[in-house]
């Protein structure tokens, strides 16, 4: 199994929308955390910041390699940063099937391997599914197909945004524990935005706040 070397979300980072908004950040998470928070806070932000889809203007991210230094002049495009996120919209590719969108990441496959398809999608409830597509399924169907689609690429990192909004809350909060579980054994780093402070401390090792912008201590 290949893991990180050195399992962690290790970063500091500040960025600017405009003048009257500002992130700040600084963790390092070796587990699976919890990130709470009123909506607008940051919460979405910090995590497009950690993938690539964003720049920060200051301050480094480092997971088992530096993926961001402002200082080193080091910037890894989103692609290259192996980085599994999950996002609220599924974002799947509507002419695709089921099968053909979960297995879309396997060519690219070089993290952790903690999740393989059969149990994904006994767990995530998509077995019968398979041979459908986007414009077939509900909304709580196409978020597990983009949550496993993310599991099975194998990522370094998994960062999960309100991925199962969608989904009866038993089911989601059974698909919350096999994930965050299986991260646990594979010491995948993970970290995991949710409106449910009580699904939170189900599910996460510890919890941080962000308010306005800053992630406050645990």
């Amino acid at each position: 199994m290949n893991r990180p070397t050195s399992p962690q979300i290790d970063l500091s980072i500040e960025f600017g929308f405009a003048d009257d908004f500002q992130l700040q950040a600084a963790l390092c998470v070796t587990g699976v955390t919890g990130i709470q928070g009123p909506s607008g806070c940051g919460k979405s932000t910090l995590f497009k910041l950690i993938a690539g889809l964003l720049r920060p203007e200051t301050g480094f991210i480092k997971t088992d390699r530096t993926l961001f230094d402002v200082q080193a002049k080091i910037d890894l495009p989103a692609q290259h940063r192996n980085i599994g996120f999950a996002f609220q919209s599924h974002r799947l590719f509507p002419h695709l099937t089921v099968a053909q969108n979960v297995r879309f990441g396997h060519r690219r496959r070089q993290g952790s391997g903690a999740f393989v398809e059969d149990e994904v999608l006994q767990r995530l409830e998509l077995s019968s599914l398979m041979q459908r597509r986007p414009s077939e399924l509900s909304g709580g169907q196409k978020q597990r197909v983009a949550l496993a689609r993310v599991l099975l690429s194998g990522p370094g990192v998994l960062l999960l945004d309100e991925p199962l909004s969608g989904v009866e809350q038993s089911l989601a909060k059974s698909i919350l524990e096999f994930v965050c579980g299986n991260a646990r054994a594979a010491s995948l780093p993970v970290l995991l935005v949710s409106h449910d402070p009580a699904l939170l401390a189900e599910v996460v090792s510890n919890v941080l706040e962000m308010k306005n912008g800053i992630l406050a201590a645990q």
